[in-house]
């Protein structure tokens, strides 16, 4: 037994070390603009048109170091994100972060392909009341949101939609109409899958 607890003291210690080299790397590396997603076809696509290669250790990313920008795929879960945002805020070069991803729409005006910028979300997973008190919404910088807006509306020629949102970690939501239900009577326009509500925080 106490060959054991030296073991797993010695095994925590070199954990702990290499976190702290690892932050120390990555603070390092990592540009003032951040794109986070999670879906690789983004990441290929953006490394495609940037000519930058794709590096991939525990996430995925590309440095394109003449925009300035850092854009990762950190995988799916709220647990995911507040690991990615916590890391972030080691970096005291850090200027904006967005995330960039897909989400259903409930809203009667909303059509497949829409573009929508989130004013607020109902925060509805598990991971984010540590990070906030659970009656605050999560809010974007409305600052970023308008630099959004504007680069869509030039990009594609179409006004983005905006609206609140509500974020869940409830996998099959639409197939439970108790859940539903519950969403008809929030002011929302769109719900997410829990995997976005840290990008709200930056």
């Amino acid at each position: 037994m106490d060959l054991w607890v030296k073991f797993i003291k010695k095994l925590l210690f070199v954990i702990s070390i290499t976190k702290v080299v690892w932050i120390l790397s990555f603070s390092r590396t990592f540009l003032s603009n951040i794109i986070l997603c999670n879906f690789q076809r983004y990441l290929d696509t953006y490394a495609s048109i940037s000519g930058y290669p794709i590096h991939s250790v525990n996430w995925s990313v590309v440095h394109d170091e003449q925009k300035d920008i850092s854009i990762i795929n950190f995988g799916i879960g709220s647990p995911m994100a507040g690991i990615v945002m916590h890391c972030l805020s080691f970096l005291d070069n850090l200027e904006s972060v967005v995330m960039l991803g897909m989400c259903g729409g409930i809203g009667d005006a909303l059509e497949l392909g829409d573009f929508l910028i989130p004013t607020a979300s109902v925060r509805d997973e598990g991971t984010s009341r540590h990070y906030l008190p659970h009656n605050v919404p999560a809010q974007p910088s409305f600052s970023v949101n308008r630099i959004c807006e504007a680069v869509i509306r030039k990009e594609t020629g179409k006004a983005p939609k905006s609206g609140i949102m509500i974020t869940t970690d409830h996998r099959m939501w639409e197939f439970g109409q108790e859940f539903i239900d519950y969403t008809l009577t929030l002011p929302n326009n769109f719900i997410n899958l829990d995997w976005l509500q840290k990008s709200f925080r930056c």
